[in-house]
């Protein structure tokens, strides 16, 4: 028994020996597991304990308008917040509140408030107080050091923020819209927030135990790249033109707002696009509400009454019977005509007129007339032409396309006597006021079709990334029809409802229009009308397209006195004002020739 004693204890010191062995061997595969295995999982923990990244925010575009002059961009200031719980602890525990004196008597040095003051304010928060939201940049950053070194940064947080600034306010503000935390909510700042929106940088710092971040070498610095700068078709000494002569406008007549363009007739630029009222881009913004900030010169549609009968005449004009209708006599003395079991009247019985005085004397009985004998498809292919029922393509979201009787794509000629009649008028169907200046920019451009334009320019790190170019869409009308319709409105303004616009220095041609204001399924709001003129200028050498439109005027009655003073008025501050007058007020082949 003795004997075998040894041999016992070697064997279990064997297994006990094999035991550890393979516990050995398994350790160092666990641990070679975790080298290779792993390895990736357990560099992303330390990194997350050790490495921190700093994201500098790159900087918004700025915008510009023709001329060079920002009209919209981006300052860095402070905000700086106070967090009174942590001032009050201080004095609940030693009953002094040194610390809460220390604070207001630091902000006291950037205010023009007593420090008791601020002190009050501070203990009547119970959570934040919002001490500066727009410090200017030197000042926070002198703060944000004082604080940091007396010891207050923790219950005084001053944060670099960016504010986006529009320096002319109303004036451009349908255009411009508005950003706010660099992202693009309306006009522009929205259409354009891919552009004008950089790429932000990194940076990888290393944190130690202290809490300190240092700059890590192993990873390289990414710069943040900014936003494009952008150039617009807009004019600033335009913009405010129209902004000011819109709210004397508005103001005067007791309307419930107006809209004016100003457009370039050969290159198709809008030199102005401005509403009234607006709300300024830098007041405070109700969440959700947007509604408010779109262009209603692009974005709200409506019945534009007589100042659409430009349309028919060149219908009319480019018809196969053409030299019959501008033969034909029309009898409008009694003032009344019955279609399709409905009364159509004329504000003043106009005797009898030739193919220009229905124009002139803007008579819809007589319209109504000439609309019987224009072809249907020739009238729906003319306001197809001109632009109507469809979007223009402006740089700017949110357009109404307007509205066309959907007859006329399919069969216009099962389209009834009456609501052709209506159409020829103005009534039944729906246009913006850039399609109106788009029409009449037409007719002073000899017939062709300019696209319009917001957008001249697009730089990109100094360099031209994008320029516009007139372009120029279509033959809309002959050249010939073009011409005799630039008489006829030329006689509007010196004969007919345009009398209120002539102006001493130039001549114009142009068309008003006083429409009832439809309301949506519910026929036409009692006494409440739109009244609008939409007319170019000089006649002989057409520069400028002017559209103004005045929606629900409570004073006054018609186009004529109400937004004709208008155009005038605008039409002579650019004269007074631009520097090329002479050239396109001079006689011979103008812009839109070229």
């Amino acid at each position: 028994m003795s004997a075998n004693h040894p041999s016992r204890v070697e064997g279990r010191l064997a297994v006990l020996g094999g035991f550890l062995g393979l516990l050995l061997v398994a350790g160092l595969m666990y641990a070679a597991m975790l080298q290779i295995g792993y390895q990736r999982d357990f560099d992303r923990i330390a990194d997350r304990q050790h490495l921190d990244s700093i994201v500098p925010l790159p900087g918004r575009g700025r915008i510009f308008d023709v001329r060079g002059r920002e009209v919209a961009f981006t300052r860095s200031s402070f905000e700086v917040e106070v967090y009174p719980t942590l001032l009050r602890d201080d004095e609940e525990k030693t009953g002094s509140g040194k610390r809460l004196a220390r604070a207001a008597g630091l902000l006291a040095c950037y205010s023009d408030r007593e420090s008791a003051d601020i002190a009050r304010e501070i203990r009547a928060r119970p959570h934040v107080y919002v001490f500066a939201a727009d410090m200017n940049y030197e000042a926070g950053v002198r703060l944000r050091d004082e604080a940091r070194r007396t010891g207050l940064d923790n219950a005084v947080k001053v944060q670099l923020t960016k504010t986006r600034l529009y320096p002319y306010g109303d004036t451009a503000g349908s255009v411009l819209g508005y950003a706010i935390r660099d992202s693009g909510r309306t006009g522009i700042e929205e259409r354009l927030d891919q552009v004008l929106t950089g790429v932000p940088g990194k940076i990888v710092v290393q944190r130690d135990g202290l809490g300190n971040n240092y700059r890590f070498p192993a990873y390289p610095d990414v710069q943040p790249v900014n936003g494009a700068d952008v150039r617009l078709t807009l004019d600033v000494d335009f913009q405010r033109v129209a902004y000011e002569e819109l709210k004397a406008c508005v103001d005067s007549f007791a309307a419930d707002g107006g809209s004016v363009i100003i457009l370039e007739c050969g290159s198709g630029a809008i030199r102005a696009m401005t509403d009234y009222p607006y709300r300024d881009p830098r007041r405070p913004v109700e969440k959700g509400d947007t509604a408010s900030f779109r262009c209603r010169a692009i974005a709200q549609s409506f019945e534009p009454g007589s100042v659409f009968k430009t349309v028919l005449g060149l219908a009319a004009l480019e018809a196969p019977n053409a030299d019959r209708l501008r033969a034909t006599s029309f009898n409008v003395a009694s003032g009344v005509i019955e279609i399709g079991g409905k009364k159509i009247h004329d504000v003043h019985p106009a005797g009898v007129q030739d193919f220009a005085g229905l124009f002139i004397k803007s008579s819809n009985v007589g319209l109504s007339m000439l609309s019987m004998m224009v072809d249907r498809r020739t009238f729906y292919q003319t306001m197809h032409r001109l632009g109507f029922g469809e979007v223009t393509g402006i740089e700017l979201r949110h357009e109404d396309p307007g509205y066309l009787d959907s007859e006329y794509r399919k069969a216009p000629e099962t389209m009834s006597q009456l609501r052709v009649a209506n159409n020829a008028f103005g009534q039944g169907l729906q246009t913006t006021l850039l399609q109106l200046a788009d029409c009449y920019a037409t007719v002073a451009n000899d017939g062709r079709f300019v696209k319009p334009r917001l957008v001249e320019e697009i730089r990109f790190r100094d360099s031209t990334y994008f320029r516009a170019e007139p372009l120029v869409l279509r033959q809309a009308v002959s050249p010939t029809t073009a011409q005799t319709m630039k008489e006829i409105l030329a006689r509007v303004v010196t004969e007919g409802t345009g009398l209120p616009a002539v102006s001493p220095h130039f001549t114009s041609c142009g068309k008003t229009g006083t429409a009832e204001k439809a309301r949506p399924g519910r026929g036409y709001a009692d006494g409440e009308v739109i009244a609008t003129y939409t007319g170019f200028f000089p006649k002989e050498n057409p520069r400028y397209v002017v559209a103004v439109s005045v929606d629900n005027p409570r004073i006054g009655k018609y186009a004529g006195t109400i937004v004709c003073p208008t155009f005038r008025r605008i039409c002579e501050r650019i004269y007074g004002f631009d520097r090329d007058r002479d050239e396109w007020c001079s006689s011979g082949a103008g812009v839109a020739a070229k």
